[in-house]
């Protein structure tokens, strides 16, 4: 299982959080920066495609297990992603 963070790194507390939280638990995970090379509208229009939904905040979380790519959404919907996962797996996640 890995996770797919759009961000905007240290300008995003919630961006920070989501990364902090991942790293606390030593779940692995790829940051795509919002930058001048990957400018807000592309992940945006990312998302619009993958999900159908239009989203205008960061971050926005993907899980990819088994080659199978779930939208999570932002850094609220991962604390609970991962307190549903630590009921079904008995892990006990650091948040």
């Amino acid at each position: 299982m890995s996770y797919l963070i759009y961000s905007k790194g240290i300008e995003c507390p919630a961006c920070m959080k989501a990364k902090e939280a991942l790293n606390e638990n030593q779940i692995d995970f790829v940051e795509v920066l919002i930058s001048p090379t990957f400018p807000k509208e592309k992940m945006v229009e990312l998302v619009l495609n993958k999900t159908g939904l239009t989203v205008n905040t960061v971050p926005q979380i993907f899980m990819t297990e088994d080659k199978t790519e779930s939208y999570i959404g932002g850094y609220t919907d991962l604390v609970k992603h991962l307190l549903s996962q630590q009921k079904n797996d008995y892990n006990e996640f650091k948040l």
